[in-house]
C-alpha cells in the first residue's frame, strides 16, 4: 500500500511491484485516466484495501519495456 503525494492531496494506491519504495518519483494514472487499449483506471479494492489509481511501468504508459516493475523517474 502506497501513499502517493500529489502536492495538493495524498492518495492511497495499492502496488505490488517489487521495486516500489518510499521517496520515489513515479508515473501515476489517476482515477478516470485511460491507458492503452481503453483500459480505464477506476477506484477499486485490491487485496481488501482501497486503491485510487495505478503506479505505472513503462509498458503501461506506452513505452518500451525498460525493466521489471514500475518506472522510477529521476
Amino acid at each position: 500500500m502506497c501513499q502517493v503525494d500529489f502536492g495538493n492531496e495524498i492518495v492511497q494506491i495499492v502496488c505490488g511491484a517489487k521495486n516500489v519504495d518510499a521517496g520515489q518519483f513515479v508515473p501515476v494514472a489517476t482515477v478516470g485516466c485511460t491507458l492503452g487499449e481503453g483500459f480505464k483506471i477506476k477506484a477499486a479494492k485490491l487485496r481488501g484495501v482501497d486503491s485510487n489509481g495505478m503506479i505505472c511501468s513503462t509498458t503501461e504508459i506506452g513505452l518500451p519495456k525498460l525493466n521489471d516493475g514500475i518506472l522510477e523517474l529521476r
